[in-house]
């Protein structure tokens, strides 16, 4: 619908519209003044799918998995001020993860900038190089040719997706806000053939740089060759069987059939003399790995890398040959590979081996996040996983074998523990389907308001929430000998339990401290159909001794 009260509104309604027709699908919206014409466009605007988060930084990161799970970028759109800061740490996961992203933030027009005007800073660039593309529209003017911002939201989105990012549209605007009556004389109208119709007003392409899957699998034949699968984002692939082996990261949606998939492979590498396997040959499809014991494992061996965008991701200096391309021709130069049967065979064998210890140990451990993996292992066949970063997507990815049928989701772009229940919530709301989040205390803390969109929300999640007490993860880490430090200043530890708290707001939560507690809650957590937490209580250092006791036991297989 196009507005025209007064010139910002009809700015702000062939804007969204625009989005809208290039295929826009949802815009997270935080109260606000300045950007009164925008929402007010949205608000109208029939076609348009819109939801009101007070906060925006939990806003930011339920666009991130709304866009991680849809592939399409999400709007969001704010107020002048401090209100677009708050967007800052979402905007850099989008950016590390090729996630596309679009920031509307209002602001105040020039002759306010630098004056000291309310709620005004200087927000032109304001997420640096971390967006892909940064646009700052001018002050509506009737003496403008309209065309010219239909021309421009073409652009910007074609950027989002074409480079695989979030971009920053920044927009001033001078009052009246409201959609007060205000007459108004465009320099030249809207194109008559645009606004009868839906269609784009500029459309962009770009030519197909397909590859020829049997020509680049040549440099691989019989060769010993692994293939290791990253994060794809939402491209969900199945390759048939390979005689090669593949390293499936928890993270990756491509699914391999089970007799070439080494799923243990994090583990299998602990294994002394396992040099002895040294690949000549490595492929590494996606991004993002988590196993350093991998990476490490990888150095100095002959990389390709297949990936969908230009963005650079060699954490090692390994990458001798980069190939960017759809993941679906490179999964198709890894389904034309041939090569040594034995040296599958060898590595199946090991998976094999751990596999056994792992499947054994469930019942040997005390009550741990070990045992909650193994425990999610017997009982979850099917379903999307949301796996929060520092232990949970490690413990998931060291134990938990992945099955056709699930679907894995993370913020790995960089790691950071906040937003991960807002991501969890706009991923749920895109799929239409319930997801499973596996999420740390203090990932939970950072993100804690969140529940108040949950319980308002269409999002169906399934929290299991693993409270140790603080920072479980520094226990592998070199800095946990440091005795005079470690506690206070690495691991931090506390005394929160979250259930009490939730349960203001969440009614269906449960309190979990041992095996027999935890697979009673698990019952019902896992078959009903309503949104829930499993609040775990663990103890922080006897929870990292099950961890050595499962590792210690998988030492122990030898490597012919």
């Amino acid at each position: 619908m196009i507005l025209k009260n007064n010139i910002n509104t009809f700015w702000s309604s062939i804007l969204i519209e625009e989005l809208i027709r290039c295929g826009v699908g949802q815009f997270f919206i935080s109260p606000g003044s300045r950007s009164t014409p925008l929402t007010v466009s949205v608000a109208k605007n029939a076609k348009a799918k819109s939801k009101i988060v007070f906060d925006e930084r939990s806003a930011a990161f339920q666009a991130l998995g709304y866009s991680k799970a849809s592939g399409v970028p999400a709007v969001l759109i704010c107020t002048s001020g401090s209100a677009s800061a708050n967007y800052f740490p979402a905007v850099i996961e989008a950016e590390r993860s090729n996630i596309p992203l679009i920031i509307i933030s209002a602001d105040r027009p020039p002759e306010l900038q630098d004056t000291g005007s309310n709620q005004t800073f200087n927000q032109q660039g304001l997420f640096g190089d971390h967006v892909v593309k940064f646009m700052n529209l001018v002050t509506p003017d009737p003496n403008i040719d309209p065309g010219t911002i239909l021309s421009k939201i073409d652009d910007l989105f074609f950027k989002a997706i074409d480079r695989r990012g979030p971009v920053h549209l920044n927009c001033m605007f001078r009052e009246p806000l409201a959609p007060t009556d205000q007459k108004f004389k465009l320099i030249k109208e809207l194109p008559t053939e645009w606004e009868n119709s839906s269609e784009l007003f500029t459309h962009i392409h770009k030519e197909d740089n397909s590859i020829d899957p049997i020509l680049v699998a040549e440099d691989f034949r019989n060769k010993k060759t692994i293939v290791i699968l990253g994060d794809v984002g939402n491209n969900y692939i199945e390759l048939p069987e390979l005689n090669v082996p593949v390293f499936r990261d928890i993270q990756s949606n491509i699914i391999c059939e089970n007799n070439s998939t080494i799923f243990y492979y994090d583990q299998v590498l602990m294994l002394d003399q396992i040099d002895r396997l040294k690949p000549e040959k490595v492929i590494v499809i996606g991004r993002n790995l988590i196993s350093k014991r991998l990476l490490k494992f990888i150095e100095n061996t002959d990389i390709t890398s297949f990936t969908d965008c230009d963005h650079k991701y060699d954490p090692g200096f390994r990458v001798k040959t980069k190939i960017i391309t759809e993941y679906i021709d490179a999964a198709n130069v890894i389904s034309n590979i041939y090569s040594n049967d034995t040296y599958l065979s060898r590595w199946k064998k090991l998976d094999k081996k751990v596999e056994k210890v792992v499947s054994s140990m469930k019942d040997e451990v005390d009550f741990s996040e070990f045992y909650v993996s193994q425990k999610l292992q017997e009982n979850m066949k099917y379903g999307v996983f949301y796996l929060a970063s520092s232990m949970p997507i490690r413990l998931m990815d060291m134990y938990f074998k992945p099955s056709i049928g699930q679907v894995f989701l993370s913020n790995r772009g960089v790691s950071g523990i906040d937003g991960i229940m807002s991501s969890a919530i706009g991923a749920s709301e895109y799929l239409e389907r319930e997801i499973y989040l596996i999420i740390g205390d203090l990932a939970f803390y950072h993100d804690l308001n969140a529940i108040l969109t949950l319980k308002n929300s269409k999002a169906r999640l399934k929290i299991i929430l693993i409270n140790n007490k603080g920072g479980g993860i520094f226990r592998f880490l070199p800095i946990s000998k440091s005795k005079d430090v470690f506690e206070d200043y690495f691991v931090t530890p506390h005394d929160f339990e979250f259930t009490n708290i939730v349960k203001q707001i969440f009614d269906n939560v449960n309190q979990v401290s041992s095996k027999e507690d935890f697979d009673d809650a698990f019952e019902s957590f896992n078959h009903g159909s309503e949104s829930a937490i499993i609040e775990i209580l663990l103890n922080n250092e006897l929870n990292y001794k099950q961890y050595q006791i499962v590792q210690n036991k998988i030492k122990e297989i030898k490597v012919d």
